[in-house]
């Protein structure tokens, strides 16, 4: 017990950062490698992807809609208002929130 209570302190979470390389989830921990310390700057506003966490329940899901659309945004063929279009009508077909969008 008193490892895992060591475990979620700030000592243990520099260390885990420093030594491993990892972001850890405790507050107040400094990351003193660079690029780590941006990677954990940006996580501060991320978000799981909507895709793979709530639209994955029925067919379409949200990630084949996604495959199938996101190489033809990239090369252009496609906005990504087009995309987003595509996403919401296809998951309409068994998501009752986007139905009639």
């Amino acid at each position: 017990l008193k490892l895992v209570n060591w475990m979620g302190t700030k000592e243990f979470g520099d260390k885990f950062s420093a030594l491993l390389g990892n972001i850890s989830p405790i507050k107040g921990v400094v990351i003193k490698d660079e690029l780590l310390a941006h990677v954990a700057k940006l996580n501060e506003t991320a978000m799981p992807h909507i895709n793979v966490v709530y639209f994955r329940f029925e067919k379409p899901t949200g990630s084949e809609l996604l495959q199938g659309d996101i190489t033809k945004m990239m090369s252009g063929s496609i906005t990504p208002d087009q995309l987003a279009a595509d996403l919401t009508s296809g998951l309409a077909k068994w998501y009752k929130p986007f139905q009639g969008k």
